[in-house]
C-alpha cells in the first residue's frame, strides 16, 4: 500500500504521496492555469508495479491526461521526491502535454515575454517562473 497524505499532512521536504484527493486538487488547480478547453480530462490511478513504463517507481501514483478522449500522455508520481518536488514535476509535465495539444502556444505565458514559465521548487514551495529572469516573475503554483 502507498504511503498517502493529506493536503494538510505533507510536511515540507518529505517524500510522500499525498492521497488522491490531494492530486485531484492539484491537477485541476495546474489544468485551470494552462487551458480553458474541457476536453481536457484526468484520472489518478494507484500503481503497484512498475507497468512497463521506464520511468515508474513500483509504489507510485499515476496521472493519465486524456485531450478529446484520446490518450495523451500518463505522469507517474513515485515516493523518491518530496510533495513540493512532486507538484513541480507535475505542473511541468501537464504543461509539456498541454503546449502539445495547444500547437507550441506558451502556457501559463510569462507576463511580457513570448515563452512560457517554467518549474521551480525553493525554501518548501513550488512555483511557476520566469525561465530567464526569476525576479521578473514567480508565483506559487498552487495559488490563482
Amino acid at each position: 500500500m502507498l504511503d498517502h497524505a493529506s493536503f494538510d499532512e505533507i510536511r515540507e521536504g518529505q517524500a510522500m504521496i499525498p492521497d488522491i484527493t490531494t492530486l485531484e486538487h492539484w491537477v485541476d488547480t495546474i489544468l485551470t492555469q494552462l487551458t480553458e478547453d474541457t476536453s481536457v480530462t484526468f484520472d489518478i490511478t494507484e500503481v503497484h508495479s512498475p507497468c512497463g513504463d521506464f520511468n515508474a517507481d513500483p509504489e507510485s501514483v499515476a496521472v493519465r491526461l486524456r485531450i478529446n478522449t484520446d490518450s495523451a500522455g500518463s505522469i507517474f508520481l513515485g515516493t523518491d521526491q518530496t510533495s513540493e518536488e512532486a507538484l513541480a514535476r507535475l505542473a511541468s509535465e501537464l504543461q509539456d502535454h498541454i503546449i502539445d495539444h495547444e500547437w507550441g502556444r506558451p502556457l501559463p505565458p510569462c507576463p511580457g515575454h513570448q515563452h512560457p514559465l517554467s518549474t521551480g521548487v525553493s525554501d518548501g514551495t513550488a512555483y511557476w517562473k520566469c525561465p530567464h529572469d526569476e525576479d521578473h516573475f514567480r508565483r506559487e503554483i498552487l495559488s490563482l
